[in-house]
């Protein structure tokens, strides 16, 4: 874990400095209301396929 040089909040999965800078991007994102509505959209799964469907483990 990396901690962010103001504090000691913990950014999970951020090793490197690139990463913390296109999280803070993220921010100025603006989505439209069909995108927010896609995003909050239920995940279905998937049948697996192939060796994922032979694994009986």
């Amino acid at each position: 874990m990396k901690y962010v040089k103001l504090g000691n909040s913990p950014v999970v999965g951020a090793t490197k400095l690139r990463h913390i800078e296109g999280a803070c991007k993220a921010v100025e994102l603006n989505p439209d209301t069909d995108e927010i509505a896609y995003l909050e959209e239920p995940y279905v799964p998937h049948a697996l396929v192939g060796v994922m469907a032979q694994n009986n483990r």
